[in-house]
């Protein structure tokens, strides 16, 4: 992709100027530096190139003051950052959930998160639009705003530190995001140092399901590579993106642990965890698959598994897949320690049932 640049002065130069240029140009090339970050560098005093989760590179302003966030995990990586008062315009999920109240006050609406207001971003004047990688429904019309986008998730394990850093260098947070990544590395740490060392995947076949009945974690999903970290066995793997599976299929799989996502507009609508679970154990057929019969059937709260929070669910599936290896543990400690330094309002949310 093309680097987007901002427009300069355009200087007329006498016939003397450009051959005195004509002269000098080779003498300059011998000062020039060469930078080695790739990810991210500074090309003047007023801007940086940086490369997003799409790995378009981008110059950008060195500090963004005013972000449109299209991606509810980016909002909250922002505030795990300390760079909430940039945020300028959100969707209006991101309004209306109970954990954002009050902690983005310079936040309008932009619209829906799929299809997000062109004229309200265009009147918000952004320095930049922060986005999923999936993008959106309206992608043209946003296109057309002719403003910065970058692309990052903010919820997938191993593109989080690359993620924080950018975030952290284009708000000036830089130590804010270090602060955040080695919370996560303290704790990938810990499940790395008890899971087996030979790389041998584990025995027990896991069948997780996204939010829609019968719609597997395939690959390149956040859950897949959760799974993969912790040397699992997803019986999806091999899938694409929203496949569709039967239940005729899962029960042909006879999976011994059953993973059910379960989303927070589904629990604020007053079902619970324990509704999910009743509703997956008394699936037709499902009496005998050895994850019912051996009580490994759990309903989980999506959240901590797609967003920011992502250690907290991996230890919870680490427990899971290893429960004698990870009978210490507690997630919600994780849980904890993340509110007391970084985003608060997440610790007494009900994660999974039955708890392990």
């Amino acid at each position: 992709m093309d680097i987007i640049r901002f427009p300069h002065r355009s200087v007329k130069f006498c016939s003397f100027c450009i051959v005195l240029l004509l002269v000098m140009f080779p003498f300059s090339i011998g000062c020039t530096g060469v930078v080695q970050d790739t990810n991210m560098k500074s090309v003047s005093s007023d801007s940086i190139v940086v490369k997003d989760s799409l790995n378009n590179t981008i110059e950008i302003p060195s500090k963004l003051k005013r972000i449109v966030v299209q991606n509810f995990d980016a909002v909250e990586l922002l505030l795990a950052l300390g760079a909430e008062d940039y945020i300028v315009g959100v969707p209006d999920n991101v309004l209306e959930d109970p954990e954002f109240q009050g902690k983005l006050k310079n936040a309008q609406s932009v619209g829906n998160w799929r299809t997000p207001s062109p004229e309200a971003i265009l009147n918000l004047q952004p320095d930049a639009i922060i986005m999923l990688t999936s993008k959106t429904y309206n992608m043209d019309a946003i296109l057309q705003l002719n403003t910065t986008i970058i692309y990052i998730d903010c919820y997938k394990i191993d593109s989080l530190p690359a993620e924080a850093r950018l975030l952290g260098k284009v708000t000036g947070k830089e130590s804010e995001a270090e602060e955040y990544i080695a919370y996560l590395e303290k704790y990938l740490e810990l499940v790395s140092s008890r899971i087996p060392a030979d790389g041998q995947i584990n025995s027990s076949r896991i069948y997780a399901e996204k939010y829609n009945d019968y719609n597997p974690q395939g690959s390149g999903s956040g859950i897949d590579e959760l799974i993969q970290k912790l040397n699992g066995n997803n019986i999806a793997a091999d899938m694409e993106a929203n496949t569709r599976v039967s239940p005729e299929w899962v029960v042909e799989q006879n999976p011994d642990i059953i993973l059910k996502f379960v989303t927070s507009s589904t629990l604020q609508s007053g079902s619970s965890l324990e509704d999910t679970y009743n509703s997956v154990i008394n699936r037709t057929g499902f009496e005998n698959l050895n994850a019912v019969k051996n009580n490994q059937v759990y309903a989980i709260h999506g959240d901590p598994f797609f967003s920011p929070r992502v250690v907290v669910g991996l230890l919870y599936l680490a427990k899971i897949i290893y429960p004698d290896r990870f009978s210490d543990i507690n997630p919600e400690d994780a849980l904890r320690e993340y509110g007391e330094k970084f985003v608060s309002g997440f610790e007494n949310t009900e994660t999974i049932y039955p708890k392990n």
